[in-house]
């Protein structure tokens, strides 16, 4: 017997309870500039200080690392990095990309 994939409302989200929707795709909110400042200079300023390595020496190491899972999904996940490097997750907050979109009429609006 074939089962339906029609989904139930309890698989969608309560839009009454959500105030702002983020869709990025590379390069859209979040562009070139800041995946160069977070890997080229945030994470290797943390992790030489963390360790008591010089700037130099912590980019080389995390460059090792960075090359180890290139091509893969971890490359550009945030998490993965915070998480193997040993250091919680930075906050960064920058303007949207100029192509950003922004669309209220694209989300459900609250009553």
């Amino acid at each position: 017997m074939m089962q339906s994939s029609v989904l139930s409302p309890q698989h969608f989200p309560d839009w009454t309870q959500i105030d702002d929707v983020l869709l990025d795709m590379d390069g859209t909110l979040l562009d070139r500039h800041f995946d160069n400042f977070f890997f080229e200079e945030e994470l290797p300023r943390r992790y030489a200080a963390l360790h008591a390595f010089t700037f130099e020496e912590a980019r080389d190491r995390l460059m090792a690392m960075y090359r180890s899972v290139e091509g893969e999904l971890a490359w550009t996940d945030l998490d993965y990095w915070t998480k193997r490097v040993g250091i919680g997750r930075c906050v960064h907050h920058q303007a949207p990309a100029p192509s950003a979109i922004t669309s209220r009429a694209a989300t459900p609006q609250r009553p």
